[in-house]
């Protein structure tokens, strides 16, 4: 096997344990943490609180991969610091024990995601970026969506404290896969003098790329933060919940591997990013006249498909500049715009659902939405 197939590889099993993992506990923290005394506030709060460390840390992470080229002891580092969250998550007793756990999360996250995303730059042999990222990025959906599914199934039948542990036990084992097979890539794609950060956000497409991501972002996390309650007020059980959750990361990770090929094809890929949040906007609005909580499954089915394109297009656009302007700058600064989204995203409608109910809560998102559609068009043809 080529060095570069092995490392896509093993990259793929750690995200794959990672996505399974965190994807376990996705159905039920929501109402933990309401259970717990949680205003709607700090619900949004707690679940973007792995968020808050990544918007800060991962481009200066992104910029230590660029300027070292270590990227395995950044991995490994990154899991180690991981493994303390389901320990906090297990023993937690108040909101604020799950804020530091989920703050713990995004610390590890900080050097796992887009450093992993650095090396499939890296690794990626010249118009197969979007393949490679697909493949990368299928990996985690298809962890991912079995997740939810087996959450839900533990926290029905055994308890919250068990499905903590298996996210352990998952990130556990990534660690072991990074320390022992995660070898370096043979060649780093990288510029003689690495470029400051502001001349990514000059870049047209980078800072295009960087507000479509988070606006996409904010979308999914309103589905991971507050769904699940709308869900409940429609009579879904825990189980539903991650069914509902499953069939949508699964319908991304069917996407994943056909887009990135398409992708690969594109001169311009970057410009059928409006479709997907065309997608999203439709979907969320029909949201507010379902009645049958069954009903949730096709239109999370929807989403996923619609907007599974994103990520190959995303990171094969990122790791393409990446070669002028830092492989490590690049992927860390879109993964970080996605984490910003996911921390206002929650946080904002977390404001609306104390104001307004859970109705304007997906509401206030169909508005930001159309928002970043509007800008993010602009920017991607006003060239022609």
């Amino acid at each position: 096997m080529k060095k570069e197939y092995f490392i896509l590889l093993v990259l793929c099993l750690i995200v794959f344990s990672i996505g399974l993992g965190v994807g376990i506990i996705t159905p039920f923290l929501p109402s933990y943490a309401r259970d717990m005394g949680a205003t709607g506030f700090l619900i949004g709060l707690i679940f973007s609180g792995i968020a808050i460390v990544r918007i800060g840390m991962t481009p200066f992470v992104g910029r230590i991969a660029d300027i070292f080229k270590k990227l395995k002891n950044l991995i490994v580092f990154g899991l180690f610091v991981y493994l303390f969250a389901p320990i906090i998550f297990i023993y937690a007793n108040n909101p604020a024990h799950l804020l530091v756990a989920r703050l713990f999360q995004g610390i590890g996250a900080s050097f796992i995601f887009p450093i992993a995303l650095a090396a499939i730059g890296h690794i990626a042999p010249r118009g197969k970026e979007g393949t490679f990222s697909s493949v990368y990025a299928g990996s985690f959906f298809l962890g991912n969506g079995l997740g939810p599914f087996i959450g839900g199934v533990i926290a029905d039948r055994m308890g919250i404290s068990h499905a903590f542990w298996v996210l352990f036990i998952m990130v556990f084992l990534s660690f072991l896969l990074a320390l022992f097979l995660f070898k370096e890539p043979p060649d780093l794609k990288l510029p003689p003098t690495l470029p400051p950060f502001y001349k990514i956000f000059k870049d047209k497409t980078m800072s295009g790329i960087i507000m479509f991501r988070f606006g996409i972002a904010y979308t999914r996390g309103l589905f991971l933060s507050f769904f699940p309650l709308l869900a409940v007020r429609l009579g879904a059980s825990k189980s539903l919940i991650g069914i509902i959750f499953a069939f949508q990361t699964f319908s991304l990770a069917l996407s994943q591997y056909p887009s990135g090929k398409f992708v690969d094809k594109l001169k311009n890929p970057e410009r059928i990013l409006p479709v997907a949040m065309i997608v999203a906007i439709i979907v969320i609005f029909l949201h507010l006249f379902i009645k049958n909580p069954y009903k949730l499954i096709p239109l999370h089915i929807v989403y996923g498909l619609g907007t599974g394109f994103v990520f190959p297009t995303t990171i094969s656009v990122a790791t393409k500049k990446g070669e002028k302007l830092g492989m490590g700058s690049t992927t860390s600064l879109i993964s970080s715009a996605f984490s910003a989204g996911f921390l206002v995203g929650p946080v904002l409608s977390g404001i609306f659902y104390d104001l307004t109910g859970i109705y304007g809560t997906f509401i206030s998102c169909i508005i930001f939405a159309l928002i970043i559609l509007v800008f993010t068009s602009w920017i991607f043809f006003k060239d022609g």
